[in-house]
């Protein structure tokens, strides 16, 4: 049984989701240069700095994506393992989400077409039961940790099933180009307080914040247009419980004490993190 099988049907996710929006909605909220860059970005791909070296590191490895697939580890990605590593199993937090509609547990997850399918989990993001620990050679995530309540529980799992000399790649959204600008960064000692006090991913903590200082402008895609967050997030989770700049990703990482390789920017709206375990 899913997390949202098991909710109350009056908190149960709206039936109809709104995933791509019209192309002029798309162009009003990006605006003349934000469509000019998306379009840049189509043609030149961006990359991180280096990629093709760092890449080499999980060529042939095995690794775990939480959430996902993700188009920034795809062949033409900002970051794209998916080419060359031997196979990803995949943790979703549901078996139907706003993002990959329905999934089965099994080996099921399509990471890329051409390539063996693995092993689909349905989970919490922070609590990786029945996943063995040091597991993995790698594991990767793509704008999730800003969707979980207790991130720092979560990256302490994830560095439970990586194994040592393993890696970890994150990439987060930066708050100053996102729908998320207006909202204050999150404070270190926050994030902290969350995991002593083992907040739940059913935390309403930050819906007033998320639904005042949300930028519409720089929202496209409207997950759930309409749906009051404290009503349906348990099972949606489209809302951002928390939000990052470059320090805020550093202390995150340094707190899991995993060793920070690589911290920086890549257009038009990444943190791109590259870690390894001791």
């Amino acid at each position: 049984m899913t997390n949202a099988d098991k909710l109350p049907v009056a908190e149960q996710a709206p039936t109809v989701w709104r995933i791509k929006p019209p192309l002029w909605r798309r162009v009003r909220a990006k605006g003349v240069n934000g469509t000019l860059e998306a379009i840049a970005s189509r043609l030149y791909p961006p990359r991180v700095s280096g990629h093709k070296t760092l890449i080499s590191e999980f060529a042939g490895r095995r690794g775990l994506e939480i959430g996902g697939p993700s188009d920034v580890f795809a062949r033409r990605g900002l970051f794209p393992i998916y080419p060359v590593v031997a196979s990803v199993d995949n943790v979703n937090f549901s078996a139907t989400t706003v993002w990959g509609g329905t999934i089965a547990e099994g080996r099921t997850y399509s990471f890329q077409p051409d390539r063996a399918r693995g092993h689909q989990f349905v989970l919490e993001a922070t609590e990786l039961a029945g996943i063995p620990s040091l597991s993995y050679d790698f594991l990767v995530s793509s704008h999730a940790i800003e969707h979980i309540a207790n991130p720092l529980k979560a990256m302490r799992e994830w560095k439970r099933v990586i194994r040592p000399g393993g890696y970890l790649a994150l990439v987060v959204p930066d708050k100053h180009r996102t729908f998320d600008h207006r909202r204050p960064t999150t404070p270190m000692h926050h994030l902290v307080q969350d995991l002593e006090r083992d907040v739940g991913e059913d935390d309403l903590t930050h819906v007033d914040e998320s639904e005042r200082l949300h930028d519409d402008r720089r929202d496209p895609g409207e997950l759930c247009a309409g749906v009051p967050l404290a009503t349906h997030n348990f099972a949606t989770r489209v809302m951002h419980h928390h939000v990052f700049d470059l320090d805020l990703v550093q202390e995150v990482v340094e707190h899991a004490r995993l060793q920070l390789l690589v911290l920086h920017l890549v257009r038009p709206c990444h943190i791109f993190a590259l870690a390894r375990r001791e």
